[in-house]
């Protein structure tokens, strides 16, 4: 019996060094972002740092339970971790453009999308 469970465990093991997660690095925006929120922690001393994360349609609305319950950011985590775990983001970055008409190229421009 022991060795069928190490055998399992090593079946199991060799599963999930060939399981690679995606891990994505944007260092250009999380710079962008943390120099935001320090120049509102430095300027603006009525909201004591913090914004509030918006794309052009929505802002992470649904997922304020993954934050406090709130939508205002005071770290870079606190934004990434609102734009991930949001449901209307995820619909804007992925689907926001299907069904639409090539109208005026709308489509032309975002056919990546």
């Amino acid at each position: 019996n022991n060795n069928n469970d190490n055998d399992s465990n090593d079946n199991s093991s060799t599963e999930e060094e060939q399981e690679q997660v995606k891990q994505y690095n944007f260092p250009t925006l999380t710079t962008q972002i943390h120099q935001t929120l320090t120049s509102l922690n430095n300027n603006n001393n009525a909201t004591k740092g913090g914004c509030m994360p918006k794309l052009n349609w929505s802002s992470p609305k649904d997922a304020t339970w993954m934050n406090c319950g709130t939508l205002k950011c005071t770290t870079v985590g606190d934004v990434y971790l609102l734009l991930k775990s949001s449901e209307f983001v995820a619909f804007d970055l992925e689907r926001a453009w299907f069904g639409l008409e090539a109208e005026e190229g709308l489509l032309n421009d975002h056919d990546d999308v």
